[in-house]
């Protein structure tokens, strides 16, 4: 489930209605930040702060099916950080 806050990615943009000419359009693979979460027709929705809402219209709910989380991962340099630190070379002097 999600939460409000949380950052989503939309996976699925197939068949959605938009009854407002010229709101934002929900884009497959863009991220967008939850505004509200909850259970409309039975089914988990949500709204997001990047898309036109309205109490009044159901169709702003957007069903959480079609999103997933956002999985951000820490950069971890320390593998460059070796790479540019010079290795000791053993002598094979006499």
């Amino acid at each position: 489930m999600f939460r409000v806050g949380q950052k989503v990615v939309c996976i699925n943009n197939k068949g959605l209605r938009y009854s407002i000419p010229n709101e934002p359009r929900v884009l497959e693979g863009a991220i967008y930040t939850v505004s509200a979460v909850d259970v409309r027709f039975g089914l988990p929705v949500i709204r997001t702060e990047e898309t036109w809402h309205d109490d009044r219209n159901p169709f702003s709910w957007l069903f959480a099916r079609r999103f997933r989380p956002l999985v951000e991962t820490k950069t971890d340099i320390s593998i460059f950080q070796k790479m540019l630190t010079p290795k000791k070379e053993k002598s094979n002097v006499c």
